[in-house]
């Protein structure tokens, strides 16, 4: 080949790949021979091979370039573990700084964990902010701000199933091939008694950008692993709210790189402005840390972010998983993201598997020469091919069912979210409404109260005030008695006088006679009108059958003048008699006269 990978254009801010902070002191000087630290792999025969026949063959200032940028540098995670811990669950030793792989290695100084992965976003930062492709998350899956008692609250449940058999299948050949445990093992070879160098994931990825791109995720991997768990959504949420500018700004970086890796690295050949996907050897070990880094990291992050709806322990006190996790609408926006990275990245793996076969050279598909083979070995080594294409490629299957149950999940939620919008406006109503009505019936209470209180007082004034009704008639019975005394005094005198008159010529006393008591008559010649009270009386001792009437006694009962009582009779008996007529009544005896 004449385009090598140690060739590859440089793409920066116009259009070179930036380099990490992490290789540029190493520039500076020249390569030296250094003994792989606990945790590398030097480059394979192959790749070596390859490599060096690449720098005999080359001009003198392309074996400069490629003596000062080697392929193959000593992995220090950005997540400020070793390499040995760095997937290592948080309780385990892990939370060591980049010095102590610096020292073992001997390489130029290395930077704090904060201060790499500031490096880091400051190169793969010159990108495009942009969404990556599909699917993007229907709102911002992290918030500054914390969210409300009731948005904390709604929740919806997805089933780990298909999370378990990416998992599954990127243990197999094909992919990583380290079993069940893969996870753990892609970054810590020895962690299980394995010796160093035996792995086949002991180096970082080939490329740069597989390089950033895998420490990026390794950061964000230990990021989720300290978040707190479904069984405490306060907490989880608090924690999501404080830590939401880091783990956005990473999702930005691992967006670009992403983007930059399908849309450029993989695109198909003359569809590019650049030049950088018309070199096969760059294409293919992007590939091939595509296959075993980057998306097997990328599941990673999504089995870790899975785990934040809930997560058992196993015997070895690792992670495990439930039957299904409950998310919020915040990890399931975390969720979303991962698997729109895997989705984007394996499409673009499945369109280059799909244009063409596997490099030969490649470890899975070398070949002595088929033209030296017999035929039957030539057809088992196409059917091997051809499954390990197909497991390859089942994942797109897994990811696309997985992301239709979070849409679901998505709509669910909204479903959710909408209803119980819909409660709480229906008990806010009903809360105003219960409000008014128990104001309105504090109010008639008081009015009640207020009434009742002004009745008793009435009560009482009335029962130490005197009667006028009562007090007429006790004059009215005193003048009664009075007036039968008198005829009882007259009658025995007039019987007196005819009995001396009879026996006798001497004369008889003088009978009693009674003193006439009237009102004096007012100076204007008139009286005061009449109140309702007294004419009622007067016209109740008019329709008494009981009684003759009786001015004298009844004017001295009112204390007015005979003639004035005289006159209101009159008044009343008019009265009454158009009163019948208009009813068409007969009229009573009292009003006829």
């Amino acid at each position: 080949m004449t385009k090598k990978l140690a060739q590859a254009p440089k793409i920066g801010s116009q259009g070179t790949l930036p380099t990490a902070g992490l290789e540029k002191a190493q520039r500076k000087s020249k390569p030296r021979v250094v003994k792989p630290a606990y945790g590398e792999r030097p480059p394979s025969d192959k790749v070596a091979g390859r490599m060096s026949g690449t720098q005999e063959n080359a001009p003198r200032s392309r074996r400069s370039k490629q003596a000062q940028d080697p392929p193959r540098q000593a992995f220090e995670p950005v997540s400020g573990r070793t390499a040995t811990s760095a997937h290592l669950p948080a309780d385990r030793s892990g939370r060591e700084h980049l010095s102590s792989i610096a020292r073992a290695a001997k390489p130029s100084p290395v930077p704090d964990t904060q201060r790499a992965v500031q490096a880091l976003m400051d190169d793969y930062g010159q990108f495009s902010d942009e969404e990556s492709l599909r699917p993007v998350p229907r709102r911002n899956p992290l918030s500054t701000q914390e969210p409300t008692a009731g948005e904390s609250s709604l929740t919806v449940t997805l089933k780990s199933k298909l999370v378990r058999r990416m998992r599954r299948l990127l243990g197999g050949r094909g992919w990583t091939g380290l079993g069940w445990d893969w996870p753990f093992e892609l970054s810590d070879p020895k962690l299980y008694g394995k010796p160093a160098g035996t792995m086949p994931h002991n180096a970082p990825p080939r490329t740069k950008l597989g390089r950033g791109c895998w420490k990026f995720l390794i950061y964000l991997q230990s990021l989720f692993e300290d978040a707190p768990r479904a069984g405490d959504l306060t907490e989880q949420n608090k924690w999501l709210s404080e830590k939401s500018s880091q783990i956005d700004k990473t999702f930005k970086s691992i967006d670009t790189m992403v983007r930059k890796i399908s849309e450029e690295y993989l695109a198909v050949v003359g569809d590019s402005d650049n030049l950088i996907n018309d070199n096969m050897e760059l294409r293919l070990a992007m590939v091939k840390d595509l296959m075993e880094y980057i998306i097997p990291m990328l599941v990673s992050v999504l089995q870790t972010i899975f785990f934040l709806g809930g997560a058992d322990t196993d015997e070895d006190f690792k992670p495990a998983f439930r039957e299904e996790g409950t998310f919020t609408d915040s990890t399931l926006g975390c969720l979303a993201k991962a698997v729109g990275w895997i989705f984007s990245l394996e499409r673009a793996l499945s369109e280059e598997l799909k244009r063409r076969p596997l490099d030969p050279s490649s470890d899975e598909e070398s070949s002595d020469g088929e033209g030296r083979r017999e035929k039957k070995a030539k057809d088992g080594r196409q059917k091997a091919k051809a499954n390990l294409r197909k497991r390859r490629l089942r994942l797109g299957a897994y990811v696309g069912e997985f992301r239709r149950n979070i849409a679901t999940a998505y709509d669910s939620l909204d479903a959710t979210a909408t209803k119980e919008e819909r409660r709480r406006q229906t008990t806010a109503r009903q809360k105003e409404l219960d409000e008014t009505r128990l104001k309105e019936e504090k109010a008639e209470e008081e009015e009640r109260q207020r009434r009742w209180q002004a009745m008793c007082q009435s009560t009482q004034r009335m029962r130490h005030a005197p009667n006028p009704l009562s007090e007429k008639w006790r004059k009215t019975e005193a003048f009664d008695a009075g007036t039968a005394a008198y005829r009882l005094a007259s009658q025995k005198a007039a019987s007196q006088t005819v009995a001396r008159h009879n026996g006798s010529s001497q004369p008889t006393a003088r009978p009693l006679t009674r003193v006439d008591r009237e009102p004096p008559r007012p100076a204007s010649g008139r009286w005061p009108p009449w109140r309702e009270e007294d004419s009622l009386w007067v016209l109740t001792q008019l329709r008494s059958r009981e009684r003759r009437p009786d001015l004298r006694v009844w004017a001295d009962v009112l204390e007015r003048d005979v003639e004035d009582v005289w006159q209101e009779v009159e008044v009343l008996k008019q009265s009454w008699r158009s009163l019948a007529r208009e009813r068409g009544v007969e009229v009573e005896p009292w009003a006829r006269a």
